[in-house]
């Protein structure tokens, strides 16, 4: 292993791990950037040449266009094959003997059961300097993975909000925050814009949201912290599924529904639903599909006097439906299906359906929508 510094530092600092940054970019090009380089062992035989600088770059930038009164250092892992938790662990022992160092941003992470002691320990010694670690979590947030998973860092997932400064603290737990992760709009490498989403984006946003609690009280702990953010936090919907997944049993859907009933269908890539079409087609009168590749969503035969509508949102739906059978949207890639999932639950709580949802979290998505209808609303949730 090998380390260099370029600068020593000298004030309030923030230490961006990641692959390196492009410093000529044009956001950054201006700046003085300060850089740890931490060079593994298979780098080093092979001249230092792997150079991956796009995604720490629009990380930085994220950081460094949201914040202010920090100085920037860029800590760039250089590994000729992929990046190895020994890596991290040597980079995180550098900065832990940096005492300008208030906060780290790591967007990345390793899967695994159990950490390995050497990083878990590397981390505990920098948590212990007073330094507030932010971490991503994996796009699906069931996998868990390090350093994200460790009690004393923030773990961060990707909240459905256009706003960098807004938060949602779930507390204690895997995913600790949810922060901006989508529509940022990113270099690419080369100069141009990407239109990109992420974990570790929203990692990098509420890097900054720490930052600017931070500046104008370095002292504060871990614990004070933690404090702020339960303040500060507002009721944000997710674009990952946080809950366990769970599926009622197929003889349960006969009791939420009756023969003279009248049923949407949504979310219909959600498995399970596709393994109860069969048992409910009779009660069936409308489906909706995604509006974001509609056709590849629903691989059965809808049938005969069953109105399809893809990707359209009226008050009419009404007039065919008065129940909704709802799957686990979340599964779906696109992030503009699942904000029309989102879209679609406010306008049948709006116009007083009944929702049997297929998922325990879902559920909780449903039963949130219908208590900001302030009491208005009528329908029941099954």
């Amino acid at each position: 292993m090998h380390t260099s510094i370029r600068a020593l530092m000298s004030e309030n600092a923030i230490a961006i791990i990641d692959q390196g940054i492009d410093a000529t970019y044009k956001n950054l090009s201006k700046m003085h950037v300060e850089e740890i380089v931490v060079v593994g062992e298979d780098s080093e035989k092979n001249g230092h040449k792997h150079e991956a600088t796009a995604h720490g770059t629009n990380i930085f930038n994220i950081i460094a266009t949201n914040t202010s009164g920090y100085k920037l250092v860029s800590v760039k892992l250089s590994s000729e094959g992929a990046l190895y938790p020994d890596l991290l662990r040597q980079a995180l022992d550098v900065l832990a003997e940096q005492p300008m160092i208030r906060i780290i941003n790591i967007s990345l992470g390793f899967f695994a059961q159990q950490y390995p002691l050497a990083l878990l320990k590397s981390l505990q010694k920098c948590h212990d300097r007073g330094m507030i670690i932010v971490a991503a979590t994996h796009p699906k947030p069931y996998v868990e993975c390090y350093p994200a998973k460790a009690p004393f860092v923030f773990g961060v997932g990707i909240a459905l909000t256009q706003a960098i400064n807004e938060f949602h603290y779930l507390g204690d737990g895997y995913v600790n925050v949810l922060a901006k992760g989508v529509h940022q709009r990113l270099s690419n490498g080369e100069h141009g814009y990407l239109i990109r989403g992420g974990t570790s984006y929203a990692a990098a946003a509420f890097t900054a949201n720490v930052a600017n609690i931070l500046q104008h009280d370095t002292e504060m702990t871990y614990a004070d912290v933690v404090s702020i953010l339960k303040q500060r936090s507002v009721p944000l919907r997710a674009a990952q599924h946080l809950g366990q997944v769970f599926h009622k049993s197929l003889t349960n859907y006969s009791r939420f529904l009756t023969q003279d009933d009248k049923v949407l269908l949504f979310a219909t890539d959600d498995p399970e639903l596709k393994k109860i079409y069969k048992e409910i087609t009779g009660v069936v009168t409308l489906v909706i599909r995604y509006p974001i590749n509609p056709a590849n969503c629903f691989d059965m035969d809808v049938g005969q006097g069953i109105r399809e509508i893809d990707g359209i949102l009226s008050p009419r739906i009404a007039e065919y439906a008065k129940t909704v059978v709802l799957g686990n949207f979340l599964l779906n890639p696109h992030l503009i299906n699942i904000y029309f999932a989102y879209s679609l639950i406010d306008l049948c709580v709006k116009l007083n359906f009944n929702f049997v949802c297929l998922d325990s979290y879902i559920r909780e998505i449903v039963i949130l929508a219908t208590r900001s209808a302030e009491g208005q609303f009528k329908g029941k949730v099954f």
